[in-house]
């Protein structure tokens, strides 16, 4: 779909539609093959012309944050323009409505909502126009996604210059060495680089890790459990010597064969927030582990030196002490999300090199400068589901009052004042719309309100004051991926300015997901900072002490970046020197040199995993049960499969994955049919009544549904392809990128990957290397169908707006004997233009903002202003587009449109359409915000559903429309407004 804008007044000349050739391509059931099982499992609206003010009003608000390391997005203003490409200004952008027929996005890009054509061609590599108003960091949507912490190191590797050479010079491992790492990022960095690499050269970079330093106890045994190390030392300020104490307590000698060190001293006395700092020779935490590593250095003389620290470090004064050692020094400022993961994170990274040429340190400032790549994958996709177990465990114990608790209890009378101050002077009125806490805490339905009971009152007021501030300025927060920080005061910056984007984590922020309804857990904050949590055994740590170590954890991108570039340019000076083998600390009995377990632990694994590897059967083999195995389908007619499907689906979000809420306690919404249980139910209010179903249990039907699907699919195309003809209205690029795109779908060999079960159930097909084609079959409890999709190669920049939607579909007719008893529709990239009337009727009711009990103006400082949202809207919309032009939609929209303002949409926008169900499915008219996205990028839909999505899913919507619909401006003649489609399907 086009850019949109609304005709200038009524009574313009209409576009004249775009003829084109019908074109569609068939697949039968024969075209579709089964074979074996594959075992691989599966993981997991109108512009607003006021929008573009929200993040310019809260930053007049804020109070400077004072450690510049901590900032929020908005910090780094020069993101935009110093990037390749990028460009200062843009031209004012002219807007268009749109139409399209049923898009939908790709799994990689996907973040909610109704996908669109992105607008105007004139942005920079954050893909956010420089004059849009908006902060310039923004998601990279001009490149593709790219959200696996192995998929961003293959992507990192690739781009280093001299990377195969150093790999080839370099015969033997890097010695490496750690000091106060935490997370140990820079190992887990060099692993996922050795693991690019093999994949990229066939030669796997060899390291030898020496030792590790860290003085936390539950650091130490993380670090124990998952890496190993040789020797673990216990205190920075005891390597200077020739011996130094384990954490186990034993005395060891020092290493000092070390090629390249890697620390990140303390922090604590540099930061503006300390109130007694220090400098780097006071006997401060700082300085004494700083001299500490300063003293291990004189004896060793490693090549390579990396040091990562706060940007308010005396760093000036840091790379003289370095000269003064011998070392040629230099440093830079990096942040995390110019690196592959939306986080900002702002660190200062130093290195340190041996060698002749003094010029190698501007050249490693150079390098790791051409290595960023700003993330373009949101936030979302390094989080878990809401029913995933590891986040059930860490809501479970950040529910629980006391030590396992975010924070500790604050007085209310303290912070009253200011709250109450900030909500007179902004104009936000007194109600408290997002967690309405007067007298408990009760958070919408799809919330975590177990955590919200746990909170004290200074926080649930200060998430309706954010809630408010946002919705002074036209956006619905429960709708977009925010991230608040209430930890900090009322009269901070305390919300994202970029959606999609996460504020810098610290161990002491409470990072509330504002469409969650809840906090970031520890894991997740861990996924980033590019901890691949999947390869760790994070098992004893609690939700403090996650949130700790990634607080102070290095980004493994980054730190990544800075390694790759200092090895490549030290190649010489690595080949020439020549250092011992690592031993570990203690040497093991010649008696034991038999025990298979003693020698797994020799080769570097944990105990764990050295007394797993020691068995030589399986307990219980005796017991074991041999039966015959079935591959045949076992075909379910649809009409069969839609009642299991609905009678097993989420019912209530409290359900998650597995669970199942008895029938007797489950209500149903007489206007949008929105489902959920006795106790969840409240907000929104809906019109609930009770909803008599017979459940079946999820276990069962996924069993049932898995036997009727084949294993392994295969879309032969062949022939259709050799009969395609480009249409007229084609233009000749889009129709080589759509012919390119059915070979793929045509050639792909899809396997079964997995299925999940939400308010509808849907199964994933991907093809065994990698999902560039992926097939997903979605069952809701009325309607059946296929999606095919294909996702463009991150080595092809900017991926076309055709992948932004299935490029193949099959509609299940209830008739059908089977999940694959249908016809295939093709997308097709023939363009039309059409107009369409929308009217507004009925009453004019107050508006979303004003039931909200805001105010119509703000006053601060004695300067009143008045608010440009609207106070009214109308109860009900007439839509009308003539017979012709409907055929270019998938249905038609045409109708009368109710408001029904206590259902759940964005800004309690959901119209349905009166007179009743067409084919089997209602006709839906409300905001569908892009949550990762600028609210300006929000459209109305309409849409045969308005469930809210989890991240991964899209909506497939018909068409969409501007702001305009919302306003007491559209008077009962009309408001006609020019449509242009970039597609079909045939």
């Amino acid at each position: 779909m086009a850019g949109k804008a609304p005709k200038e007044g009524r009574g313009s000349a209409k576009s004249t539609p775009v003829k084109a050739k019908t074109m569609k391509a068939s697949a039968s059931r024969s075209d579709v093959t089964a074979s074996a099982p594959n075992s691989p499992g599966m993981r997991g609206t109108p512009k607003r012309a006021t929008a573009t003010a929200a993040n310019m009003k809260m930053k007049k608000m804020a109070v400077k944050n004072e450690d510049e390391e901590d900032a929020f997005d908005g910090e780094d203003e020069d993101f935009l323009t110093d990037l390749p490409g990028s460009k200062a200004t843009t031209p004012k952008k002219t807007h268009k409505a749109r139409a399209r027929s049923a898009p939908t996005t790709p799994m990689s890009q996907r973040s909610g909502g109704t996908p669109r054509k992105r607008k105007g061609g004139d942005t920079g590599s954050e893909g956010v126009s420089a004059g849009s108003g908006y902060s310039k960091v923004q998601l990279a949507e001009n490149l593709p996604v790219i959200a696996d912490i192995p998929g961003m190191f293959t992507d990192l590797v690739s781009r280093v210059p001299g990377m195969e050479t150093f790999l080839n010079t370099m015969t033997r491992p890097l010695r490496v060495a750690t000091m106060c790492s935490g997370t140990e990022s820079p190992l887990l960095a060099l692993d996922k680089i050795a693991d690019a690499t093999e994949l990229l050269f066939g030669n796997r970079l060899k390291v030898d890790h020496v030792f590790s330093c860290e003085i936390e106890p539950f650091k130490q045994a993380y670090i124990e459990r998952n890496f190993a190390p040789p020797i673990l030392f216990r205190d920075i300020r005891e390597l200077g010597g020739d011996k130094a104490t384990t954490a186990y307590g034993a005395e060891v000698p020092v290493p000092h064969d070390v090629d390249m060190l890697v620390a990140g001293t303390s922090c604590v006395d540099y930061s503006n927030l300390n109130n007694e700092r220090k400098g780097l020779e006071a006997q401060g935490e700082s300085g004494q582990t700083f001299r500490g590593m300063m003293n291990w250095i004189r004896k060793s003389q490693p090549k390579i030196i990396i040091l990562e620290n706060v940007c308010n470090a005396p760093w000036e004064e840091v790379a003289k002490k370095f000269n003064s050692e011998g070392y040629h020094a230099q440093f830079m400022r990096v942040d995390t999300k110019r690196f592959y993961i939306p986080h900002t994170r702002t660190r200062v990274y130093l290195f340190a090199c041996k060698a002749d040429d003094e010029t190698l340190v501007e050249q490693w400032k150079q390098l790791v400068k051409s290595l960023e790549r700003p993330a373009s994958a949101t936030l979302e996709a390094f989080l878990f589901d809401s029913d995933d177990p590891r986040v059930h465990e860490g809501r479970r114990m950040l529910a629980r009052p006391g030590e396992d608790s975010t924070r500790a209890n604050t007085d209310w009378g303290r912070c009253e004042s200011r709250h109450q101050r900030a909500r007179l002077e902004e104009g936000l009125g007194q109600r408290r719309p997002f967690t309405h806490w007067d007298g408990g805490c009760t958070l919408p339905d799809f919330a975590w309100n177990d955590w919200g009971k746990a909170q004290t009152d200074r926080v649930l007021d200060l998430m309706d004051i954010d809630y408010l501030r946002l919705a002074m300025n036209n956006i619905d927060s429960m709708h977009k991926t925010l991230v608040w920080n209430l930890s900090q005061n009322v009269d901070r910056t305390t919300g994202s300015v970029a959606p999609g984007i996460c504020p810098c984590l610290t161990p002491s922020m409470v990072p509330f997901v504002t469409n969650r309804g809840g906090p970031l857990v520890g894991i997740e904050a861990l996924s980033l900072q590019g901890i691949p949590v999947d390869d760790l055994l994070l098992t004893r740590e609690t939700e403090n002490q996650m949130s700790d170590l990634a607080g102070n954890a290095m980004t493994t991108t980054v730190v990544g970046a800075c390694m790759l570039a200092a090895m490549t340019l030290m190649t010489t000076e690595l080949a020439e020197s020549k250092p011992k083998t690592a031993r570990r600390a203690l040497v093991l009995e010649e008696h034991s040199s038999d025990s298979a377990a003693t020698t797994m632990q020799a080769k570097g694994l944990t105990v764990v995993q050295a007394a797993a590897a020691a068995k030589a059967e399986i307990v219980g083999q005796d017991k074991l049960v041999k039966r015959p195995l079935d591959l045949g389908m076992k075909p379910i007619a649809m009409k069969e499969l839609l009642d299991k499907a609905s009678r097993s689906a989420r019912l209530c979000v409290c359900e998650g994955e597995t669970g199942t809420t008895p029938s007797d306690e489950l209500v149903l919404c007489g206007d949008c049919a929105h489902t959920c249980c006795v106790k969840c139910c409240g907000r929104p209010e809906h019109n609930y009544a009770k909803h008599v179903v017979k459940r079946m249990l999820p276990e069962d039907f996924k069993e049932q549904l898995k036997n009727s699907l084949p294993m392994h699919m295969k879309l032969d195309m062949s022939k259709e392809i050799s009969k395609f003809t480009k249409p007229s209205s084609v233009i000749n690029e889009d129709w080589t990128v759509w012919m390119e795109a059915m070979k793929t779908i045509s050639n792909a060999d899809l396997l079964f990957r997995g299925m999940k079960r939400t308010n509808v159930w849907r199964v994933f097909y991907a093809c065994a290397s990698e999902d560039q084609v992926r097939f997903e079959l979605r069952i809701s409890g009325k309607t059946a169908e296929w999606l095919v999709h294909v996702d463009p190669s991150i080595k092809k920049g900017m991926p076309h707006e055709m992948f932004l939607r299935p490029l193949m579909r099959m509609q299940l007719e209830a008739t059908a004997k089977s999940v694959l008893d249908g016809s295939w529709e093709v997308f097709t990239p023939e363009r039309a233009s059409f107009d369409i009337t929308v009217r507004g009727q009925g009453e004019l009711d107050d508006s979303w903002q004003i039931k909200l009990g805001m105010q119509t103006e703000s006053t601060r400082e004695g300067v009143t202003t008045p608010h440009t949202w609207a106070q009214k809207r109308w109860t009900q919309y007439k839509i009308e587009v003539n017979a012709k032009d409907a055929k270019q939609l998938d249905r038609d929209v045409s109708g009368t449109y109710q408001l029904y303002d206590k259902c759940d949409a964005a800004q309690s926008s959901l119209h349905k359409r009166l007179g009743g169900e067409t084919n089997g499915r209602d006709m839906y008219f409300f905001l569908d915000p892009r949550r990762n996205q600028r609210g300006d990028c929000d459209y109305f839909v309409f849409a045969d559903n308005h469930r809210r999505l989890m991240y991964g899913e899209d909506r497939v919507s018909t068409a969409d429309v501007g702001e305009e619909v919302q306003t007491e401006r559209l008077d009962d003649f009309g408001n006609v407004m020019a449509y242009e489609t970039i597609g079909r399907f045939r």
